[in-house]
């Protein structure tokens, strides 16, 4: 095992590289910037390919690259896609998104259980963009299943890069699942937000609010709340990277309930070679408060990646130990208190290429 990874290294060292692109392998180590509650991929505080799933107008500036990646996760572990200029604009596709269905976001609240059958939906993203003197981007997410019944959800996505200024909008316009009578659902999600860049500091805002309604139930959780992020560099090839935020949610349905978050994310990358980068990150809540039912734990996270550069491929990993069971999105491998060489080792790893 040693010699093959001593192999690996000497080859790769040969060759130059650069900075990834994106993966969710290096996003599950740096962050989000929101707790959780807005995004379902992408970072409000960091530049991201993945930005392009909440403000599809990034599709002009993360363009001509593939990804496939895999992912210690029960279900929906594998995904990929790609991004290429196609005359004057620029069109990307990607299939099998794990994140692409996200229920509720209080945490305590049923819409958590709603919105899928992750296991056998086949969701798939379409986004195009390009730059007439503004940056813009369209963007659709579509999942459908036959079984239970049968799912539909359709999500469309608008956003600008104006100067400084990037605003975004999300919204369902299609949510229906059908089981049996009273059990059948019907969901609406809203997001809108917008960032501005002020040099190495952006603010952001958001709003999102979802709602699942049956014949016995209406549910409703509306989120609210913003940030400040920070990029600044360290030193030559050491970059530092952190955010403070605060969110509120307030759900309505079966029951009431509130949630006040302060999320802190903290998150440096170092270039400890031409084909070697190396990452590490900690999210960590100053207030984590629930009213009504339900508690909040403790899940602070520290997670360690990194990346190996060849020419134009890059390898992107979280490492983390087989040692804990694996959830949906299998991050639940990167937070084992166990660490160590097994088949968890590369609790999520993906290989981009840019051209």
């Amino acid at each position: 095992m040693n010699k093959r990874i001593l192999a690996l290294c000497l080859l790769v060292s040969m060759i130059a590289g650069s900075n990834a692109f994106a993966s969710r392998a290096r996003q599950s180590v740096m962050g989000t910037g929101d707790a959780g509650l807005i995004l379902q991929d992408g970072s409000f505080f960091y530049d991201h390919a993945y930005n392009i799933f909440y403000n599809p107008a990034y599709v002009n500036d993360f363009k001509n690259w593939a990804i496939i990646e895999k992912s210690n996760g029960n279900t929906r572990g594998a995904q990929g896609g790609f991004v290429t200029s196609l005359t004057n604009f620029n069109l990307g596709v990607f299939m099998n998104r794990a994140s692409s269905q996200t229920g509720g976001t209080n945490a305590v609240n049923s819409l958590n259980a709603y919105n899928f059958d992750s296991s056998q939906t086949r969701p798939i993203d379409v986004i195009i963009g390009g730059d007439m003197g503004v940056k813009w981007g369209l963007g659709a997410t579509y999942n459908n299943s036959s079984a239970n019944g049968g799912f539909n959800d359709l999500v469309l996505r608008a956003g600008i890069v104006y100067m400084d200024l990037e605003p975004f909008v999300n919204y369902k316009i299609k949510g229906a699942q059908k089981v049996t009578g009273a059990a059948d659902r019907t969901t609406k999600d809203f997001t809108i937000g917008t960032k501005y860049r002020m040099g190495e500091f952006t603010p952001y805002a958001a709003f999102r609010q979802l709602k699942a309604n049956t014949l016995t139930n209406n549910e409703k959780d509306t989120i609210i709340g913003g940030g400040i992020g920070r990029n600044t560099k360290l030193a030559e090839g050491a970059r530092l990277v952190y955010a403070l935020s605060y969110f509120h949610s307030k759900f309505s349905g079966n029951f009431a309930s509130t949630r006040n978050v302060i999320p802190v994310d903290v998150a440096i990358e170092g270039d400890a070679a031409t084909w070697l980068t190396l990452r590490a990150g900690i999210r960590y809540k100053l207030m984590n408060k629930t009213s009504g039912t339900g508690t909040q734990t403790d899940d602070t996270t520290g997670r360690v990646g990194a990346t190996v550069h060849a020419n134009k491929v890059d390898v992107d990993w979280a490492f983390g130990s087989s040692n804990s069971a694996a959830g949906s999105a299998g991050t639940e491998n990167i937070d084992s208190p166990a660490i160590g060489f097994d088949s968890g080792t590369f609790s999520e790893i993906a290989l981009s290429y840019k051209w």
